[in-house]
């Protein structure tokens, strides 16, 4: 059962990165290498941390059955 995980960064956040996600996913190692693939090592830009000790990780609930492992909201400090 896949679940909605908020993925909120916990050190200091500057202008032009990322604050944190909403994502879908199976449990909370996946949430955090969805959002590296998306916004750290795996992608062009480098605006997320790739510590996990660096986020905070809190289950929101349940997905719809369904619904694929993905970002679903973006919070992204622009400057």
């Amino acid at each position: 059962m896949k679940r909605i995980y908020l993925v909120e960064r916990t050190d200091d956040v500057d202008y032009d990165e990322y604050t944190g996600f909403v994502c879908v996913a199976d449990d909370e190692e996946e949430a955090i290498a969805i959002c590296d693939y998306e916004h750290g090592r795996d992608s062009i830009y480098s605006e997320w941390p790739l510590k996990t000790r660096t986020v905070k990780i809190t289950l929101v609930g349940v997905a719809v059955d369904g619904l694929e492992s993905s970002i679903i909201f973006e919070s992204f400090l622009a400057g």
